[in-house]
């Protein structure tokens, strides 16, 4: 197993970018990293995943490359990823700023895991080579419905036809 490929805790993460070195701010691991395909929580990430140098230089992603990265947040009461979900309403992409602006819903506005799930939703995308900054907000219009918002993946994967 290569050092980039060895796992660390949040203790070690940090992001590079061309002006400073940032260290994660949050005071719990589970704030800081981004639930497994089985709903687990992570407590690991990888070097390679934490530690990047961004520049200037870098191709700033597509909305398809960030719905992809989103693709690894699940909620982690029903096992599915966000995007599958349809909790992503709006991605907003700004090259000029390289910054990415989000509007996701949650499944319920009571649900607890709210934090958790948008604190993952920008790790994701703040891990991608080129972005600089990601804005994500909660909205709750218009409700979401499963009826109308699940792909196909999430029907299946949720035992709804």
């Amino acid at each position: 197993m290569s050092q980039e490929d060895a796992p660390i805790t949040q203790a070690q993460c940090f992001t590079h970018n061309e002006e400073t070195v940032h260290k994660s701010t949050s005071e719990t691991a589970q704030d800081d990293f981004a639930y497994n395909a089985d709903g687990a929580h992570s407590t690991e990430v990888t070097q390679k995943e934490c530690f990047r140098t961004e520049t200037s230089s870098d191709p700033f992603p597509s909305e398809a490359e960030i719905k992809e990265a989103l693709r690894e947040v699940y909620d982690p009461e029903l096992g599915v990823n966000v995007v599958d979900l349809g909790l992503i309403y709006d991605i907003d992409l700004n090259k000029e700023a390289r910054s990415v602006h989000i509007n996701m819903t949650l499944t319920s506005p009571g649900c607890p895991l709210g934090p958790e799930m948008t604190s993952s939703a920008y790790l994701a995308i703040t891990r991608l080579k080129g972005v600089k900054e990601c804005n994500i907000d909660l909205v709750w219009t218009p409700a979401w419905d499963p009826e109308t918002k699940l792909t196909e993946e999430a029907r299946a994967a949720l035992g709804l036809w």
